[in-house]
């Protein structure tokens, strides 16, 4: 883990956990929620077991308790499941939270209602463009770390459970991974217990849904840009910039059906107005889990960056 000093303005370093075979073929980037930190969402991730993907005897179940080991069950925890992997668990800038009372807590953008998304929005939209330049900018250093006839190959999977899933859409909409020519880096997208900040200003702008879906992202990205402060941009730069197609990985988008936080119709609306804009989803609903996450679906975030559809099983 980096461990070096900060100061009380700045981003503190991400939480690193380095590929367990020292061989670095693809990086992961998950941000935390409100009020955590990278750290902690890195423990939280690392002591869950994940199922295989094939049904085994001892593969029954996708809640396995954080105490099984790999060599009690055949099971894996994220980091063994992904052994040429770096994760990066960036934290993000301690700023003024409303719904707690305005004091500072590790947020990528302020927030003030947790029981209506929509009360308050706009007062989250300097934290919203703060994010995303560090975040493009966090990108740009990950890529660097790739031998340079290995870079723009989708090598880099990006996104985040609850808050850190609604600024992976904030960033991922904005386009500015285009904009700032580093859209070939990220492969692919994993958005967990999250919600689409402005969703009904979003949902607005690319209606008619008779309009292409060209037209769509056009409207969605120059409304989005507008509304946090980016600067315009034309061309290539408003169509939802992703990797080749051959090195598309996809996004996942994972939600507890039971998840009084982060309502399901809140996710539901998300994937709307991204599939409204072309963008296909893989889409799984957990019966009985509430706002946190599980083994089963932490093995969609290893197909996803294995680059693999098939459905984790157990």
């Amino acid at each position: 883990m980096d461990t070096e000093n900060s100061s009380p303005n700045s981003y503190a370093p991400p939480h690193i956990t380095p590929p367990s075979t020292g061989t670095h073929k693809t990086t992961l980037i998950l941000l935390h929620g409100t009020s955590t930190s990278g750290p902690e969402l890195a423990a939280s991730m690392l002591e869950i077991a994940i199922p295989a993907r094939i049904p085994t005897p001892s593969t029954t179940s996708s809640t396995s308790a954080p105490s099984q080991t790999s060599t009690e069950t055949g099971m894996r925890n994220l980091a063994g499941a992904l052994p040429n992997t770096r994760l990066v668990f960036p934290t993000g800038k301690l700023r003024k939270t409303t719904v707690f009372g305005g004091r500072e807590t590790n947020a990528w953008f302020d927030v003030v209602n947790f029981a209506d998304r929509t009360e308050g929005e706009d007062l989250a939209i300097p934290g919203i463009f703060e994010s995303i330049r560090h975040l493009t900018s966090l990108i740009r250093s990950e890529t660097l770390l790739f031998p340079e006839n290995e870079r723009g190959k989708g090598q880099i999977i990006f996104g985040g459970f609850s808050q850190g899933a609604a600024m992976s859409m904030m960033l991922f909409l904005s386009n500015e991974l285009a904009a700032q020519g580093v859209e070939r880096e990220v492969g692919g997208w994993i958005l967990m217990s999250g919600w689409l900040p402005f969703a009904r200003q979003l949902h607005t702008c690319i209606m008619p849904f008779h309009s292409s879906i060209s037209q769509r992202q056009n409207q969605a990205i120059s409304w989005l840009r507008s509304h946090v402060g980016l600067e315009e941009v034309s061309g290539k730069e408003l169509e939802l910039g992703r990797c080749n197609k051959e090195d598309w990985k996809g996004m996942f988008m994972g939600h507890g059906m039971e998840d009084q936080k982060v309502r399901l119709e809140w996710a539901g609306k998300a994937k709307g107005l991204l599939d409204g804009c072309g963008v296909g989803i893989r889409w799984r609903v957990y019966e009985g889990l509430g706002h946190w996450f599980v083994g089963r679906e932490l093995g969609e975030v290893v197909s996803t960056v294995d680059g693999e559809e098939t459905e984790v099983v157990g």
